[in-house]
């Protein structure tokens, strides 16, 4: 619930784009708690993904880094959110991970999502849900959707799959984001995307190849 009330805060001050470039601190921070948990030994292959993740994500924020490091903005504001639930993230994997010994996926999210909805309801304000037009709520609807289904799906992943190669497919996602995102800006002025530069873009590349290369390092010490 932490992780996606801080995510959605943050959303809301900074572009999809930039959200999902931050949020890949979170396999990351899976990695990093992994490692002090169940006492997982850090290989160098997990090394150098964390150095191109940080590195990355220097290059991603090069325009605005200075900005963000000395003024206290809603852009900064943003970016603090999404690190804390990144964090959140990775503490609620680390316990899925656990819960999974004894529960099935479909037990956990089903208390999961009965507790947000208990916990957010007497906060929720239901009246601007009236005014909703038809494509709002269709835009409604598949949030809810992807909801359930992609929490669905990753909870089932985790129980047939490591959770590196969970982790590894989860770290595209800020590639498709900028994809969808620059599209939607080009049919849709009006939406509010990121003005990358050819940095930013490099930068977004080391922050997936760092993250893949993390959740993937085992594997890669058993071939090499």
């Amino acid at each position: 619930m932490l992780n996606y009330i801080l995510y959605l805060n943050g959303l809301f001050l900074l572009t999809a784009e930039t959200a999902q470039v931050v949020i890949q601190l979170a396999p990351f921070l899976m990695m990093l708690g992994a490692v002090y948990l169940f006492k997982e030994r850090l290989l160098l292959w997990q090394k150098i993904g964390a150095w191109l993740l940080v590195f990355g994500l220097l290059l991603f924020f090069n325009d605005r880094l200075a900005l963000l490091l000395t003024q206290f903005s809603s852009e900064g504001f943003g970016v603090l959110l999404v690190i804390v639930a990144a964090v959140a993230w990775a503490c609620y994997a680390l316990a899925q991970k656990q819960l999974l010994m004894s529960f099935n996926s479909q037990q956990i999210m089903w208390l999961i999502y009965m507790a947000g909805a208990l916990c957010f309801l007497p906060a929720a304000e239901l009246a601007p849900v009236l005014e909703l037009s038809a494509w709002q709520w269709g835009i409604v609807v598949f949030c809810c959707l992807n909801t359930i289904v992609a929490y669905g799906a990753f909870a089932e992943a985790l129980q047939h799959w490591q959770a590196a190669n969970v982790s590894a497919v989860l770290a595209i996602t800020p590639l498709l984001t900028i994809g969808f995102a620059q599209l939607l800006a080009y049919f849709y002025p009006q939406f509010p995307s990121e003005s990358l530069n050819i940095w930013a873009w490099v930068g977004a590349l080391l922050v997936v190849i760092g993250s893949m290369l993390t959740a993937l390092a085992p594997m890669l010490r058993q071939r090499l």
